[in-house]
């Protein structure tokens, strides 16, 4: 189920994924100061970060949610309509 979840998931939209604990961990090393370094590594990584673990969590929950609600079951049908233009051609 969550491996089809994240098959279906919005997540796919995006060109790439953001591995943002990577990232800070790059740019941390670019810090000269060790006791600035450390102080940065404290916010970032273990008060940020888990903020955005959580609003990922947090999102991916209600991508399912609305998956669920929103899931056909065997053997029902849906009507989809649209417009479309039409031309007349006068023969």
């Amino acid at each position: 189920m969550e491996k089809q979840l994240k098959e279906n998931s919005v997540f796919l939209l995006r060109e790439y994924p953001f591995d943002y604990q990577r990232y800070i961990e790059v740019r941390l090393r670019e810090i000269d100061d060790l006791e600035e370094r450390r102080f940065a590594k404290e916010f970032l990584l273990h008060g940020l970060g888990k903020a955005i673990s959580c609003m990922e969590e947090k999102y991916i929950q209600l991508e399912r949610r609305i998956l669920n609600e929103i899931e056909i079951a065997a053997n029902q049908y849906e009507t989809v309509m649209t417009n479309i233009k039409m031309h007349l051609v006068h023969l």
